[in-house]
């Protein structure tokens, strides 16, 4: 079977082959960055090691009772665990659910199969409750942790998992199967917006998000000739996605320190706006340069915390330090 993308393949060779060796691991950390699609890979092996009668590549038959009850989501070997409604958090009452569920006798396939998406949801009294599963794992049973924030997790929960890495994506088929969905022209740009996650360019693209890059620059470059009010950016900015701006600020950041201080031609992630960008890193002292990014460092670090801190205020913080940044 072919995984739900093509730079998925060998990571999926890697675990049918542990499945059809009756290796499979008890627990299996599937991590990746945004764009990968890690949650659709994760749903792909749900469905195999579900399924009564997978073929040599670890297709799901599509016919069996499993896969037909997989398909209709009433599984009752099948236990996905996401944030309840109007909630960013994974509760311990939710895992709690977990030993009871694998403990039943299996009536279909040779597995129960527990999906926690994303694990980096659980607060601290889940991720404890969810350790004493992995500690004495109960046998026929697999548990996909699923997160593009593996950092959040405590190592304790990480370090009895096997791990599944999608971490960079391979370029020539990332870059294939997006040309097929977006004009040629656009690739190279929403790749370095997304940080190369295929799925996440599509998104940029289908979103428009382009466009809303080139705004980010228009503020920034007002905000820092004083021509911009500080608490307006900041609220324009706390209105979007925080790790996208975030993201797109840092490659600013990353294009200004190479107009400024790189020698000869060198590539930059904000493809048609070089003059412009080249115009702010001439008149940013160098000094400046490297303090506003340490702020930037210091809102991310806030924005990717586990404390429940506003992003507005974070980066209002951010703005009012950045107005009129270029000297006059």
């Amino acid at each position: 079977m072919s995984p739900p993308y093509p730079w998925q393949t060998e990571q999926w060779r890697g675990l049918w082959k542990l499945r059809s060796t009756q290796r499979m691991p008890h627990a299996v950390l599937i991590r990746g960055i945004c764009g990968m699609g890690v949650s659709e890979f994760a749903r792909a092996l749900a469905a195999s090691l579900l399924c009564a009668g997978p073929n040599g590549e670890g297709e799901p038959c599509g016919q069996c009772k499993s896969c037909v009850l997989f398909s209709s989501g009433n599984h009752p070997e099948y236990y996905r665990i996401t944030p309840e409604a109007k909630s960013a958090v994974i509760k311990i009452d939710q895992v709690r659910a977990v030993p009871d569920f694998v403990g039943m006798r299996n009536l279909f396939g040779p597995f129960k199969v527990v999906v926690i998406d994303p694990a980096d949801a659980m607060n601290r009294n889940a991720a404890n409750s969810l350790l004493k599963v992995l500690e004495e794992p109960p046998p026929q049973s697999v548990i996909l942790l699923v997160t593009e924030k593996s950092h959040r997790l405590p190592a304790t929960v990480t370090s009895r998992c096997r791990r599944v890495d999608f971490l960079a994506s391979p370029q020539a088929q990332g870059r294939a199967w997006l040309r097929m969905r977006v004009p040629d022209a656009e690739v190279e740009l929403l790749l370095e917006m997304a940080d190369n996650g295929p799925l996440k360019a599509l998104e940029l693209w289908e979103a428009g998000e382009h466009n809303k890059s080139l705004a980010i620059l228009d503020s920034f470059q007002a905000l820092v000739g004083g021509l911009a009010d500080p608490v307006a950016v900041a609220q324009e900015w706390s209105r979007g996605d925080p790790d996208f701006i975030s993201g797109s600020l840092f490659k600013l950041f990353a294009d200004l320190a190479v107009l400024k201080h790189a020698q000869g031609a060198r590539k930059i992630a904000t493809a048609g706006e070089e003059s412009r960008l080249r115009a702010i890193s001439e008149q940013l002292r160098t000094r400046d340069l490297f303090a506003a990014y340490d702020r930037l460092l210091r809102c991310k670090k806030l924005l990717n915390s586990d404390r429940n801190i506003s992003a507005h205020n974070v980066f209002e913080e951010l703005t009012i330090n950045w107005c009129g940044l270029l000297p006059p």
